[in-house]
């Protein structure tokens, strides 16, 4: 099993301003897991949301993958689940 961490990063063009999204949530950190054996991976990114009440929680989706030649995979959706907390 290989698992990777990556710092959050957001790029935001012209369309996400006008809606608002800039200043309305922060990214946190990135797992990304990938089972090699179970041909499985996970990845989760950390959120918050300051205009909510310092609301905040997690975004995970599951997939499963199939290869189907040395340069190409087969990526399968399995589930995926926002699990929110509220700091008090």
């Amino acid at each position: 099993m290989r698992k990777q961490a990556f710092k959050p990063f957001l790029r935001l063009e012209w369309r996400d301003l006008q809606l608002g999204v800039k200043n309305f949530i922060a990214l946190g950190d990135f797992l990304q897991i990938i089972d090699v054996d179970q041909r499985r991976a996970i990845n989760k990114i950390g959120f918050n949301v300051p205009g909510l009440g310092m609301l905040s929680g997690a975004l995970t989706v599951e997939a499963s993958y199939t290869m189907d030649s040395p340069t190409r995979e087969n990526i399968q959706y399995e589930n995926s689940a926002i699990a929110l907390k509220q700091v008090p």
